[in-house]
């Protein structure tokens, strides 16, 4: 969505890096299916990449837009666990990068847990537009979903009236 805009580069390169680390260099073969899902988008579309070359480049093709909800998780969910093709010897996993708010997503639970009986691990890295509700719903789809929560912590720059700058720092919704 639109929301990740700001932090649309940081996402592109933690997404190679982590395929990177996955593939040991891409020493052993690998296979990335992205799945963007903003609302504005009517028709879900994976993009495949099979080398960081290729990677990259859908990356490079996608930008931010528009924006998302819980609807548009639940359908991206639905998409990966029944359309996407896993392969039966290898390791699967679905990765949710969520900026935005998930409020009335209905199904991404029984999705996770569809996916964790299809041996598919769920992995959520939230950034930080989600309310606690949204927070514990992603930390739980995670849980069923037999992988990882992780909040990113990520530093933005406000200003006062007379334009002096100050660093926050925020994790889960919170500044420290």
């Amino acid at each position: 969505s639109y929301n990740m805009a700001p932090e649309w580069d940081a996402v592109k390169r933690g997404i190679l890096h982590l395929a990177d680390g996955l593939s040991g260099s891409w020493e052993a073969p690998l296979k990335v299916h992205l799945v963007p899902f903003p609302s504005r988008q009517d028709r879900l579309k994976k993009h495949t990449a099979i080398s960081p070359s290729v990677l990259s480049q859908a990356l490079s093709g996608l930008r931010p837009l528009g924006a998302c909800g819980g609807k548009d998780l639940d359908r991206a969910m639905d998409f990966a666990v029944r359309q996407v093709p896993w392969g039966k010897n290898n390791r699967r996993l679905i990765i949710l990068i969520v900026n935005s708010p998930v409020a009335g997503a209905r199904s991404a639970e029984r999705l996770a847990l569809s996916a964790a009986k299809k041996g598919i691990e769920v992995h959520v890295l939230s950034m930080g537009k989600q309310g606690p509700d949204e927070r514990n719903l992603l930390r739980q789809v995670a849980v069923v979903g037999k992988g990882f929560y992780r909040e990113v912590a990520y530093r933005q720059k406000v200003f006062d009236l007379r334009g002096a700058a100050t660093d926050l720092y925020m994790e889960g919704g919170r500044f420290f």
